[in-house]
């Protein structure tokens, strides 16, 4: 009896620890899909907003907002998306950003293309570069 006991305490905590991890928005390894909304007083990421209207976002988060690795993706309007690393709600580290004619891959810095490269649509032709956050257009 003692042990079909501790047998269910055991399943017991562990099944709650699973649900702490996936719920804890204190949790820097938390997965969740969030909208971004631009309000006069900045961005904010909520767990709400339309789809097609709203950037979306899936991936890592840290105190409920991007943290760690994830994507954007908007449904209608080009298709922008950003997949990559996210620091404190912005692109920062690794990543690549998508657009209808081209894409631009490298390093991020504080939101914006630190080093990198500018490719057309189909990346077989680099357009221009980034160094330092200056582009350079490639003729």
């Amino acid at each position: 009896m003692k042990f079909y006991i501790l047998l269910i305490l055991i399943t017991l905590t562990l099944i709650s620890s699973c649900d702490t991890f996936k719920n804890s928005s204190n949790n820097s390894e938390n997965v969740s899909n969030l909208y971004k909304w631009e309000l006069s007083d900045g961005v904010k990421w909520k767990t709400f907003g339309v789809i097609g209207e709203q950037v979306q976002y899936e991936g890592e988060t840290w105190k409920g907002i991007p943290h760690g690795l994830g994507y954007t993706y908007k449904v209608k309007k080009g298709n922008v998306w950003y997949y990559g690393e996210w620091k404190n709600g912005i692109r920062h580290g690794s990543g690549k950003n998508q657009y209808s004619d081209m894409f631009v891959e490298g390093e991020w810095k504080d939101g914006e293309i630190w080093n990198g490269t500018e490719k057309d649509k189909w990346g077989k032709k680099i357009t221009g570069t980034y160094e330092s956050g200056v582009f350079k257009k490639v003729e």
